[in-house]
């Protein structure tokens, strides 16, 4: 596929050269800005032809600030816009780009940096600890995920491989930690008694 010069691209075409990995030798920058729908800077940002950075601020949408941390380009948390990040989208930010954790806590915590912190913020760090976003996607890279998960549970190898510690935040790691094992025992819990809950 070779692309038309900017002022004779079709849209479908542009779209078609974002899209198709087999022509990766296009970026964003060789598609006119007329074709900058939300469609194609998600296929452009899917497909390594951007970061989310190249994409000006007014099309930064909350859906292509979503799909930019599932690429898990640590680069792109800090070209979001501070608006998108409330809890769960915090959350997510940490699950998927662990080692912006410093970045996501200063947007979220906006103007109570003084205050301390709350079950939310500590939970958002027990998630960079354990990123079970980024260790999904790395894990679904291999073919053989036994081999790679090395008799280890799938929590443990989020952790020893993708888990991110901030050396700031090591006051409350224990509190991180109690907090995540007390959200999984619950989740235990629930699963275990769903099926009673439904019969009765």
């Amino acid at each position: 596929m070779i692309l038309s010069p900017k002022w004779q691209q079709t849209y479908e075409e542009a779209l078609q050269a974002m899209k198709d990995t087999t022509y990766s030798q296009y970026s964003l920058a060789d598609v006119s800005t007329h074709h900058h729908t939300e469609e194609l800077l998600e296929a452009a940002l899917r497909n390594n032809r951007c970061s989310l950075r190249d994409i000006p601020v007014e099309k930064r949408t909350l859906r292509l600030c979503h799909v930019a941390l599932e690429c898990c380009h640590s680069i792109n948390v800090q070209y979001i816009p501070k608006k998108y990040f409330d809890y769960n989208f915090s959350l997510k930010a940490a699950s998927y780009c662990p080692a912006t954790l410093s970045t996501i806590l200063y947007f979220f915590r906006d103007g109570r940096w003084k205050e301390p912190y709350t079950a939310e913020d500590i939970r958002i760090i027990a998630e960079a600890a354990c990123p079970v976003g980024l260790g999904q996607v790395r894990l679904n890279q291999f073919r053989n995920k036994e081999q790679e998960l090395n008799g280890r549970t799938f929590e443990r190898y989020c952790s020893d491989e993708y888990g991110f510690v901030h050396r700031a935040h090591s006051h409350i790691i224990r509190q991180a930690l109690e907090l995540y094992l007390h959200d999984a025992e619950n989740k235990k819990h629930l699963t275990t008694e769903a099926p009673l809950a439904i019969g009765g």
